[in-house]
């Protein structure tokens, strides 16, 4: 289980995700939410998938900055296959995050 204690922000994530149309309180709900956690490509990141409360799935790429803190690198809508993902592993088609 991931325990995030503190997302790390700065003018140049919160400047980068609002290009995406995300708030920094999109992020935050959406790892409050038990997101999928998922390793990322490159080292020391991770791709989370989550849901904010107003059910949009996002993916969020996080770069662990150690003891529980986390830099927001980048968020984005999730893809169909992520969507699809999410329904399989958080509980079929009944989940109102995938109906986007």
């Amino acid at each position: 289980m991931l325990t995030i204690r503190k997302l790390l922000w700065d003018k140049r994530n919160i400047f980068h995700i609002a290009k995406h149309d995300i708030i920094p309180e999109g992020i935050e709900e959406a790892c409050e939410q038990k997101p999928i956690v998922q390793r990322g490509v490159k080292k020391n990141r991770l791709i989370l998938l989550g849901v904010t409360k107003e059910n949009r799935l996002l993916n969020v790429i996080l770069e662990n900055h150690g003891v529980g803190n986390y830099y927001i690198v980048t968020a984005y809508d999730a893809s169909p296959e992520d969507t699809k993902l999410y329904k399989r592993l958080k509980g079929g088609d009944n989940n109102e995050a995938t109906e986007k």
